[in-house]
């Protein structure tokens, strides 16, 4: 998969998440890719618009925990997927 790939398949994933948080879904994706998993969580924990800052935090210690590294983004722009997830996310209020 490529980067923009996976940028755009988790930024999907976290707008789905801002209508129906779930701490489980997080931990299931960080399965392939914890890293990234755990540094957008963390990242959006920060923002002022997402919510659920304090699961994202406990999500993204879990994800670090287990995998027994820091978060990285790796080739991912955790701003461009911020802004993204909030573009997602009024689209969908628009409808």
């Amino acid at each position: 998969m490529s980067a923009i790939d996976a940028s755009s398949d988790i930024e999907r994933f976290c707008a789905d998440q801002y209508y129906s948080f779930d701490g489980r879904a997080w931990l299931e994706r960080a399965a392939a890719d914890g890293a990234r998993v755990a540094a957008v969580a963390e990242y959006l924990s920060g923002t002022s618009w997402f919510g659920h800052e304090d699961e994202l935090v406990s999500v993204a210690a879990e994800i670090r925990a287990g995998s027994g590294g820091p978060a990285q983004a790796g080739e991912l722009s955790l701003v461009r997927v911020s802004s993204r997830t909030r573009y997602l996310v009024a689209q969908r209020k628009e409808k």
